[in-house]
């Protein structure tokens, strides 16, 4: 059995776009996702949004997006990993990876948010000690739970 797995930060035009054709490839299924998709691709483009993505064999197999928020808090906008290899702790190690970087940068804390039946990701955010700072209507008429860790 081979394993071919690396991490890195998204840094050029060609890995952007690789990115947001994954993104693309796995819908969520709400209202235009792919205007969203375009907005992301921008904002990656201009740096308003960075990325840590999952690889293997040269194949993007998972994403992380990212944001800056005022007083030092990043927003994650879009985890996620190929079905074909999910509970392999990607999305755990991509997680670890944004909380390293953003302790290093000088970040406080991580905001995000998750569908309320999203427990595999939901899951991971309390194992790794995200706290449940809201739950509502944020998209739809899907509740949506919001998480924040602080970092320092």
């Amino acid at each position: 059995m081979k394993f071919d797995f690396g991490f890195k930060t998204i840094d050029s035009e060609k890995e952007i776009k690789t990115a947001i054709n994954f993104i693309r490839d796995f819908p969520l299924g709400y209202e235009g996702y792919m205007d969203w998709t375009e907005k992301v691709y921008c904002q990656l483009m201009n740096g308003e949004k960075s990325g840590i993505v999952a690889m293997s064999e040269g194949k993007i197999i998972g994403d992380l997006i990212y944001q800056n928020l005022d007083k030092g808090i990043l927003e994650l906008k879009n985890l996620r990993v190929h079905s074909s290899l999910g509970r392999r702790g990607f999305s755990n190690f991509m997680m670890n990876q944004l909380e390293i970087e953003s302790l290093i940068s000088g970040k406080e804390g991580i905001l995000l948010d998750t569908r309320e039946d999203n427990m595999p990701i939901r899951n991971l955010l309390e194992f790794r000690g995200y706290d449940i700072i809201s739950k509502e209507k944020l998209y739809d008429d899907k509740i949506d739970v919001s998480y924040f860790k602080k970092l320092k």
